[in-house]
């Protein structure tokens, strides 16, 4: 089975062929357009009838402002019937000119509610015909072909062909339980001891082939899960198949230690995440804070969706089988963006050498150590000159805007410019320093765990917020780090729940503070600031000072 079976009957081959044409009343042009009419419907039904397809064909006839009073109507309408053997139940239908949306919506329903029994009936039939082929019991030789193009199937790849087509076809009639069950059973069929994935060979790129094969029909799983509400087995579904996927590799595969791991992982949320985005779950609607606000509403929006009635008999329900909101899944991909990339740079330099600059031993070397599942080689992915063919921050900078835009609808601000912090650490390792500024200044400027005494978290913003202004130049707002800096050195109202260990910023020495204010006091032309001491936990007053004084202020309190 290969793609262009998808493609044939989700994009080529459809069970009805719907025609529109404009009908209008002329008495002097009547007779001509309605032989035109017969004609190009009977055309059409003798090509589809020479396709060998059961498609059905469908006339809709949109009529004009003429044709509400045309008397002749009825009667060139069922000579228009008789000529083609069209069904006026099913397969020819009138719309009337309307100027009111209603009532062309309310035909528009009518007419596909007409249709939809011709198209389950279309895909029964082909479901008769595979389940037929499928109790063979057997798989039959390959057919007669060109070289290379036709590969015979063992008893397990011959059922997962046919349970893959039975589902999909009950997808197109809309039970999706029954297609769930057949993607369950083609799946279980590929992870069978004697299945597939478990006898063929981990180089051959038939088992990636596999691997892609399994992907689709979880993927599938999944959708079939929400569709029919279930959403706790939905993100039940989603993480046993990636635990299933993990042992695999781990036992037949190369691994999962590498970036092509953190690629899956990330791949895999992905899916998951645009999944609930295209559902629409009416329990995940964002509600607006400010609205919230205003009509004392005593819940913002829905951070995870109830468990479903089959869950309510489990003492203990594990956090990760409720289904949580859409930027939850952006930032566990935005998450192992970052793992894959930290997992990249681990790769010996010579392995980032295009191949034209090693030995051919060298090359199958890295195929047998690398995982390139749908990602690209090590010399590509981390080269040692050149762009990489991924570029990291660029991914990571479009999921994070849209896990944050979710988690600000509903209100979660800790997460929010926790976010922003991970993706403004990735920024400074990349020295892109005017762009880590623009990230962290917002989390600096309003910072929740300032005001909650989240002291070891505020103080690593401050060390990327000095690190970043020292870089840029920005000698003012230098000033304001290190007076922030220099109140959390002094343990200014510390709580009791706050750890002041493994952060350096905390146990940043005069020393220290001094040699940063150096640099801040280096400028011909002096820069005023405002040190305020209710928003920067430093000690006194508000201040409106130069650089310079600033310099000695800090330098008379350190001393």
């Amino acid at each position: 089975m290969t793609p262009t079976w998808l493609t044939k009957h989700q994009s080529r081959v459809p069970s009805v062929y719907l025609s529109f044409y404009s009908i209008y009343s002329d008495p002097s042009h009547n007779t001509l357009q309605d032989n035109q009419l017969k004609t190009d419907i009977n055309a059409i039904k003798n090509a589809l009838a020479r396709s060998g397809f059961k498609t059905r064909h469908a006339v809709v006839l949109v009529g004009d402002r003429s044709t509400a009073t045309d008397s002749d109507l009825e009667d060139r309408l069922s000579a228009l019937r008789r000529a083609t053997a069209l069904d006026a139940k099913n397969s020819l239908f009138f719309l009337p000119y309307s100027t009111s949306n209603t009532e062309l919506s309310s035909s528009v329903a009518s007419i596909l509610a007409a249709l939809q029994p011709i198209c389950v009936d279309y895909y029964r039939d082909l479901t008769k015909h595979s389940r037929r082929k499928k109790s063979r019991g057997y798989a039959p030789p390959p057919t007669a072909s060109a070289r290379g193009t036709s590969q015979s199937l063992t008893l397990h790849g011959w059922n997962v062909r046919y349970d893959f087509k039975l589902a999909v076809f009950a997808e197109f009639r809309q039970e999706m339980d029954v297609a769930q069950r057949h993607y369950e059973s083609a799946l279980e069929e590929l992870f069978d001891p004697e299945g597939d994935l478990e006898t063929t060979p981990s180089w051959s790129p038939r088992w990636n082939d596999c691997r892609l094969l399994c992907d689709i029909i979880a993927f599938r799983i999944l959708r079939c899960l929400i569709w029919r509400n279930m959403t706790s087995s939905a993100s039940e579904s989603w993480c046993n198949y990636k635990y299933r996927v993990k042992d695999l590799i781990d036992r037949r595969g190369k691994g999962t230690d590498g970036y092509g791991w953190e690629a899956w992982e990330a791949r895999w949320a992905k899916m998951m995440a645009q999944l609930i985005e295209m559902a629409e779950l009416p329990v995940f609607r964002s509600i607006d804070v400010s609205e919230s606000q205003q009509t004392d509403s005593p819940s913002i929006s829905v951070i995870y969706a109830q468990p479903e009635k089959s869950y309510t008999t489990m003492d203990r329900i594990p956090p990760f089988h409720y289904l949580h909101h859409v930027g939850y899944w952006w930032s566990l991909v935005s998450k192992h963006i970052i793992a894959r990339r930290r997992k990249a740079e681990t790769v010996p330099l010579e392995d980032r050498l295009p191949p034209t600059e090693v030995s051919t031993a060298e090359v199958a070397r890295r195929t047998r150590t690398y995982d390139t599942y749908l990602v690209p080689q090590p010399h590509d992915e981390m080269p040692q000159t050149g762009t990489p063919a991924y570029d990291y921050l660029l991914d990571l900078q479009s999921q994070t805007g849209r896990a944050e835009t979710e988690f600000a609808s509903r209100g979660q601000v800790r997460a929010v410019q926790y976010l922003r912090l991970e993706y403004a650490r990735e920024l400074v390792r990349a020295m892109r320093f005017d762009e880590a500024l623009e990230a962290l200044q917002p989390i600096w400027t309003d910072m929740i765990w300032r005001r909650e005494g989240w002291f070891s978290l505020a103080a690593e913003v401050l060390q990327l917020m000095h690190q970043v202004a020292t870089q840029v130049g920005h000698k003012a707002l230098l000033v304001e780090i290190i007076w922030e800096m220099h109140g959390i050195c002094k343990n200014v109202c510390f709580k009791p729940h706050v750890s002041t260990d493994d952060s350096p910023a905390l146990h940043m020495e005069a020393k220290d503070l001094l040699q940063s204010l150096d640099y801040a006091a280096e400028s011909e032309q002096n820069t005023f600031v405002a040190l305020n001491s209710l928003s920067r936990l430093s000690p006194g007053e508000t201040y409106i000072l130069s650089t310079t004084q600033c310099f000695r202020l800090i330098v008379s309190q350190l001393t």
